[in-house]
């Protein structure tokens, strides 16, 4: 009896894990941009895993290319540039004020390190420019900056 009860609630309690795990699965599906094991889409909405994936993009040089190729981001490579500790770049890339992107960098031509320019696109896309229309009616043309260090 009391073996049959324990093998009850097994079953019951793998049902309901099951359950809860399909449930979990079939919300997951229509969001790749927060599974961590689906590839990087810089058109995607921001997801759970879009920060890691970007950051991933650090090892791979021809993969963050790709996907600013893919995204419509326009752009100059720039020859790797050596600094002190983490002062340099060794994928630097100079972005285009055309093509997906819509803000001009002012001062123009900013060198970044090819992560962060798929960083910075996501960005304009997904927070700034929406921000921009909700709250001025408008969009941003331009940004300020002091360099990229």
């Amino acid at each position: 009896m009391r073996a049959l009860r324990l093998t009850i609630r097994t079953l019951v309690g793998l049902a309901i894990g099951l359950s809860i795990g399909l449930l979990l699965w079939a919300s997951l599906r229509g969001r790749p941009q927060d599974l961590p094991w689906t590839p990087l889409d810089l058109g995607a909405p921001v997801g759970m895993a879009t920060g890691r994936k970007l950051t991933a993009l650090t090892e791979d040089f021809p993969q963050c290319r790709a996907l600013l190729d893919r995204a419509g981001v326009r752009y100059a490579v720039l020859p790797p540039r050596k600094g002190e500790g983490q002062c340099g770049y060794a994928d630097g890339i100079r972005l285009a004020n055309d093509g997906a992107r819509k803000i001009a960098f002012s001062p123009a031509g900013l060198g970044v390190a090819c992560p962060v320019a798929a960083a910075l696109s996501v960005w304009e896309w997904d927070v700034v420019q929406p921000a921009a229309i909700r709250h001025f009616g408008a969009r941003v043309a331009s940004i300020d900056h002091f360099g990229s260090y």
